[in-house]
């Protein structure tokens, strides 16, 4: 292991007596690729990017969805309220039936 590993995107690290000669996961058939250790570490921390910001995500479609009633009383607060809409759109993506 301190050399590197085989990853196969759909059981992760797998031991190199499960991979079969044609470079395959001998569990799911599924292509794996060699991971140094350099590539191991960037991609363990490209995961933890990509947590938080899947937490930030979570964290701003909670805030919008506490505006959720509010009726603006005046033009600034429904710009505002517009605003904040796009934002939670641009940052949650297209939902299904959109």
């Amino acid at each position: 292991m301190s050399n590197g590993d085989w990853y196969c995107k759909n059981c992760g690290y797998v031991d190199g007596r499960n991979v079969t000669f044609s470079e395959t996961c001998g569990t799911c058939r599924v292509p794996v690729v060699w991971h140094d250790a350099n590539e191991k570490s960037a991609l363990a921390e490209a995961n933890e990017t990509i947590a938080q910001l899947q937490a930030r995500l979570h964290e701003v479609s909670e805030i919008y969805t506490g505006s959720d009633g509010f009726i603006p009383a005046t033009a600034p607060e429904a710009y505002c309220l517009r605003i904040m809409y796009q934002m939670y759109r641009a940052a949650v993506g297209p939902q299904e039936g959109e």
